[in-house]
């Protein structure tokens, strides 16, 4: 099941085009700093492949207002007044676009921030340290770690390996600064805002500053700078980036900046959209805003236990359809001992805190992240402009287009740069497709790998069999000594 090409829209069909906006230059690593300590998981295997933890530094510099007076007061509870606490983070957010467009160097904040990336190698890629197939770089969606994509990867990789498809050299899972074990780093660099340009730009700092030259490469835990990757050069991978709703759009953003990192995307329920349908009047917009801001930030920040939150979880409502495996990866690496309520100097008070657990992404700092909006609206602009050699592949809700501006706007989305495109819509699976929806998931962008990207597979046996042959002589010349 697909979207179909739309008619061409008329002059009564609404589109309002975004211009894109410059992104800040990123300045150039003189040496990699020290990140301040945090426990990071520790190696484990998935599916047969090797699955380490990293820091990276993240692009400097940012768009940071200086004060964070609505997160002092907002960070730990769930507000009392729902309606003035969303108005304040709106409020604060058009201040800060007004001051980016008069005076952004006002808002130039270096203070460095930190991205943890998990890499998944098999252990063939190790022995090889060649890249022959493909590596995919993923992005998660809004209020998840980067571990919430083991779900989908297991499957995955279990087709591949049943299919004997080896065209899979490295994954790469980044994580945005305020969410997962990267918001535990920089819990203290939070602010009221969030920019999505800046979130784009920690992906364009890593695929083409630390991303390790040749897939099984030796790698420290905190990632050093290699040969910085730029258009004049041949690529050094085959990158296929998949990413979740805003995780998505970033990616996106990533590409129309520099699209020859990429070899192709895979857009899952992106946050994409025309300006025309955001949240104003009736229509296909009208109170989905709203209802994502209202749920964000409601969202309880601690609990007494670690039972307690896994039974919030099951009871939440939007948090009740995920697949049983989604929840488990919350509470394996979603979760954090709440330290700040151990500073009671009672002693029952404090043993009773010490069972307490909060979520490493504040809901807070979640919901500043959806105010980021507006580059949802530049990338559906710009989509015409992606290189046609980029592969664009849509996986879509069957459920509901309510979060990427209604049935008529999606359609229209996946099919605004229709060359080298296509579209899936997975039935039953609302917008989080990979919490709800993880195998059949796995299905799809297994299907596209392989339609893709099998022939490499047929290579990397072509390229081996040449290397035995080439070894033949020598193994006769052995024999015959």
């Amino acid at each position: 099941m697909s979207y179909s090409r739309p008619p061409v829209p008329s002059a009564a069909d609404p589109e309002e085009l975004v211009p894109l906006q410059s992104l800040l230059p990123i300045d150039a690593p003189n040496r990699c700093p020290t990140p301040p300590q945090v426990q990071l998981p520790p190696e484990e295997v998935v599916s047969g492949y090797i699955r380490t933890s990293h820091v990276v530094p993240a692009a400097c510099p940012r768009y940071l207002p200086s004060q964070s007076g609505l997160r002092h007061a907002m960070c730990d509870d769930v507000p009392s007044d729902m309606e003035a606490a969303l108005g304040s983070l709106a409020a604060a957010r058009r201040a800060f676009e007004i001051q980016k467009t008069r005076a952004p160097q006002r808002l130039l904040s270096y203070e460095q921030q930190w991205n943890c990336v998990d890499r998944y190698v098999h252990p063939r890629t190790l022995a090889s340290n060649a890249a022959r197939g493909v590596t995919l770089f993923l992005v998660h969606s809004g209020g998840f770690s980067r571990q919430i994509w083991e779900p989908m990867l297991r499957p995955l990789l279990q087709r591949l390996s049943e299919s004997a498809t080896d065209i899979i050299d490295e994954i790469w899972s980044f994580e945005a600064v305020q969410h997962g074990d990267s918001a535990v780093i920089n819990d203290h660099a939070q602010r009221d805002i969030v920019d999505w340009h800046d979130l784009t730009r920690d992906i364009l700092n890593f695929l083409s500053t630390y991303l390790p030259n040749e897939p099984g490469a030796f790698i420290d835990t905190v990632l050093q700078p290699v040969s910085p990757c730029s258009e004049s050069k041949a690529p050094r991978r085959k990158v296929v980036g998949i990413g979740h709703s805003f995780g998505g759009t970033i990616l996106a953003r990533a590409a129309i900046d520099r699209p020859y990192l990429f070899e192709s995307l895979v857009l899952v329920e992106p946050i994409i959209f025309s300006a025309a349908f955001q949240d104003r009047g009736p229509g296909p917009g009208r109170g989905m805003l709203e209802f994502l801001f209202t749920s964000t930030l409601a969202k309880q920040p601690a609990f007494a236990s670690e039972d307690e939150a896994r039974a919030y979880f099951k009871m939440y409502p939007t948090s009740a359809r995920w697949d049983p495996r989604i929840l488990e990866v919350v509470m394996q690496h979603g979760l954090i001992a709440d330290h700040e309520h151990e500073q009671e100097t009672n002693g029952d008070a404090l043993e009773s805190a010490e069972g307490r657990v909060r979520l490493k992404t504040r809901p807070f700092d979640e919901t500043v992240v959806t105010y980021g909006w507006r580059s949802a609206h530049e990338v559906w602009s710009a989509l015409p402009n992606i290189e046609p050699r980029l592969s664009l592949h849509w996986i879509m809700s069957g459920k509901s287009a309510a979060w990427t501006g209604g049935r008529a706007m999606t359609r229209r989305t996946v099919w605004r740069r229709p060359t080298n495109a296509s579209n899936v819509l997975i039935p039953g699976a609302g917008h989080s497709i990979l919490q709800e929806k993880p195998d059949e998931l796995a299905g799809e962008v297994f299907a596209f790998l392989f339609s893709k990207y099998g022939h490499l597979d047929a290579i990397r046996l072509h390229s081996g069999i040449a290397r035995l042959q080439g070894l033949l002589p020598w193994v006769y010349t052995m024999h015959k000594l």
